[in-house]
């Protein structure tokens, strides 16, 4: 894992602002400034193998500034980012639902493997990337 994403991890829990909208909490993050969407995916993650995401296109890694990842439904996910395939109840940063990160570096982004906490069934999280 980067110093960069682990940075942005950080940054990302003392910066974010969460809004109640009835019965759905949105969480607002700032984009770096002149960045614009590439890319989005839904992603299902299930208690037995890990799901990374594919979406974005060898075209666009080049132009790829950040990753805004959430954990959309279910419970806690782990998440890895050097590679190495998370375990259920043990190995990577946690994610609660609800919550998420946001990766500055394309190379995290595409080693990022997830893993549903051995606690849940099954979650989704959501990806956006933006890029230049």
């Amino acid at each position: 894992m980067s110093i960069k994403t682990i940075i942005a991890a950080i940054a990302f829990s003392f910066l974010m602002t969460t809004v109640a909208h009835a019965t759905q909490i949105v969480n607002i993050v700032p984009v770096e400034s002149g960045s614009y969407l590439l890319t989005s995916e839904v992603l299902s993650v299930l208690a037995s193998g890990t799901t990374t995401f594919t979406a974005l296109s060898s075209a666009n890694r080049d132009k790829f500034r950040e990753a805004h990842i959430y954990t959309t439904q279910g419970g806690t996910v782990n998440i890895r980012f050097d590679g190495t395939a998370p375990t259920t109840g043990g190995a990577g940063l946690p994610i609660a639902n609800g919550y998420g990160l946001v990766i500055r570096n394309v190379g995290d982004y595409q080693k990022l493997q997830i893993i549903t906490d051995s606690s849940s069934s099954g979650s989704s999280v959501f990806g956006v990337v933006y890029g230049r």
